[in-house]
């Protein structure tokens, strides 16, 4: 179980998804072809069982990014994606084994930005537990 492996594998997730043009493993200094993926840790916190166990809890930010250009035709086509990265999360929600569950995902939809290049697109919030012991 890790953290690394579990953003690998929502990457992975998101890459299969038709449309998707980038998906990288670590997130890249530049913006990509559009759409693309970028996953990265936003915080957590160890919730302790015992001396020995506890459970990490994590939130993994998952932003899909549109182009910012001629909106009455980016804003509309980037709508599907929404169900479909709920769809993939919900068929692996351990994420190929490196997490215990997911536990939520919650998306804001609006402007972003990646390496200074403006953008549109979802922020994905998932919450996810990750067993772990000395």
């Amino acid at each position: 179980m890790s953290l690394e492996g579990a953003i690998g594998q929502i990457q992975t997730i998101v890459r299969a998804i038709p449309g998707i043009q980038s998906a990288p493993t670590s997130p890249p200094s530049s913006a990509g072809a559009f759409p693309f993926a970028v996953s990265y840790p936003r915080s957590g916190n160890l919730v302790m069982n015992s001396v020995d166990w506890g459970n990490v809890l994590h939130t993994v930010y998952t932003e899909l990014h549109f182009a910012n250009q001629l909106l009455e035709i980016s804003i509309p086509q980037s709508m599907p994606y929404a169900r479909l990265v709920f769809l993939g999360l919900m068929a692996d929600v351990t994420l190929g084994g490196n997490v215990s569950e997911i536990s939520a995902v919650r998306y804001t939809f609006g402007k972003l930005a990646w390496a200074g290049v403006e953008t549109i697109g979802f922020r994905f919030e998932i919450d996810m537990k990750e067993g772990i012991q000395r």
